[in-house]
């Protein structure tokens, strides 16, 4: 027996790394070690993008310099000098996109020389977030490295919570408004704090609910860890953040042909509508905020919405020029000094860009959305499509266009739609040529003593 055992293990030491990798993975791995881990902890420091570092007297953002490594280290290997790998493909969304950022960019020649410093600010973050929906597009393709980069990111947002609820040093900030007390981490804003959660706790949900999770113990840790952000999501206020959750959460449970309506389902149901009903109880402030919004307080959006209408139907085509029309939307509102946002994503984009603008923005988006929803079926089950389907709802309320996680999200979406695609092809493949299957061959699609590691 022991004589056995040795020469197995000199035949696996004797056998190509390719051999001894899991075989599902093939992929994966020929992502280099340190892109994959780079993106994973860009993608993990998101939730923490607030927290700052003080270098050589000036303060940079942890995400905006996990970003800077991450992109660093993929255009060393990803570029046409390196020999083995080219620039990752384009897709049919991100044309579309290009096309909203050079009217965004055309606008920059007419617009008032006072507003120039801002506009080159906005025009290089909406460049860099592209890039970004652009690398992470194909990297997501990948399941396992989408799968860590999602968690990652869910993590990020755990620890956020945690030190936040705590009182941990630099994290709480408290503030007081009529409705009660809002609780937000570092400089984050409450509103979009409270999206990140949401966010989070969807992809934890979601993840738990995978019929590829390993076991009952790993997907009630999954779900036990959305508990911290669901309670700082409420301690926010935010009614927005609330609502968002509920429509993703819904979107999750969606069934499709690998997950269906299970007592798992039912239960979690249950236990998210308690937990939710006992945590407002403890902080009315958001059940006090809803209360305000069904008496028509919803904390300016009355005259914002009015006014930014009347405003796109003054200029519809062309709108009102970036950063130009925030003062001009204030003047509107009785607000002599400072700025306004929209505080919705379309009126955003047409107030901003007009229809020349908004149109290919929007197509690209409904082409993330569709994608996504194809995907339903595909290996990240309807988790896109509800991280997708909360982040819209959220953006009705507010503007995330220049948010990180809101474009890590669209490039999940065609990430997706693309594996899918890829996905039905082989299968009509595998049907048309039976014969060419490695089953059907007598073999198998993974090499002996492969272990399918989905995490």
């Amino acid at each position: 027996m022991l004589t056995a055992a040795l020469a197995r293990l000199q035949q696996r030491r004797a056998a190509p790394a390719s051999e001894v990798r899991p075989g599902p993975l093939p992929e994966y791995y020929g992502i280099p070690a340190i892109v994959r881990w780079s993106f994973i902890a860009f993608v993990g420091l998101m939730p923490l993008e607030a927290a700052a570092l003080d270098i050589a007297s000036s303060t940079f953002s942890v995400a905006r310099l996990s970003g800077l490594v991450f992109l660093a280290c993929y255009l060393f290997f990803y570029n046409p000098l390196s020999g083995k790998r080219p620039f990752p493909p384009g897709s049919l969304p991100l044309s579309w996109f290009l096309i909203y950022l050079f009217v965004f960019a055309a606008n920059g020649v007419f617009l008032d020389s006072v507003y120039h410093r801002q506009f080159v600010s906005i025009f290089l973050t909406l460049s860099q977030l592209l890039l970004l929906f652009w690398i992470a597009s194909n990297l997501l393709r990948v399941e396992m490295l989408a799968r860590r980069a999602l968690l990652a990111f869910a993590f990020g947002a755990v620890i956020c919570a945690v030190g936040t609820l705590a009182g941990a040093p630099g994290f709480t900030n408290i503030l007081t408004i009529r409705a009660g007390e809002r609780m937000t981490a570092m400089d984050f804003n409450p509103n979009y704090l409270a999206y990140t959660m949401a966010m989070a706790a969807v992809i934890l949900i979601g993840t738990g609910l995978d019929i590829k999770a390993r076991s009952a113990s790993m997907k009630a840790l999954l779900i036990a860890f959305a508990l911290p952000l669901l309670a700082l999501m409420i301690q926010t206020g935010s009614r927005t953040g609330l609502a968002a959750f509920a429509i993703g959460f819904v979107a999750c449970i969606l069934p499709n042909r690998q997950f269906r309506l299970r007592p798992i389902v039912i239960f979690l149901s249950l236990f998210l509508i308690a937990t939710l009903t006992y945590l407002v109880l403890q902080h009315p402030t958001v059940l006090n905020r809803f209360e305000e919004s069904y008496a028509g307080n919803l904390a300016g959006r009355q005259l914002i919405i009015p006014a930014s209408f009347d405003m796109i139907l003054q200029k519809p085509v062309f709108g009102w020029q970036p950063v130009a029309y925030w003062e001009e939307l204030a003047r509107r509102v009785g607000q002599i000094w400072g700025t306004k946002d929209a505080h919705n994503l379309v009126f955003h984009l047409l107030l901003e860009v007009g229809l020349l603008g908004a149109l290919p923005y929007l197509i690209g988006l409904w082409l993330c959305v569709a994608g996504a929803w194809r995907a339903r079926a595909g290996k990240f089950g309807t988790l896109p499509f509800a991280l997708l389907a909360m982040t819209l709802s959220a953006n009705l309320t507010h503007t995330y266009l220049a948010r990180k996680p809101q474009w890590l999200i669209l490039a999940l979406a065609v990430a997706a739609a693309a594996t899918a695609v890829r996905r039905a092809a082989s299968a009509r493949y595998l049907i048309r040529h039976p014969l060419r299957s490695p089953a059907r061959a007598g073999g198998s699609f993974f090499p002996a003593g492969a272990r399918q590691r989905l995490f």
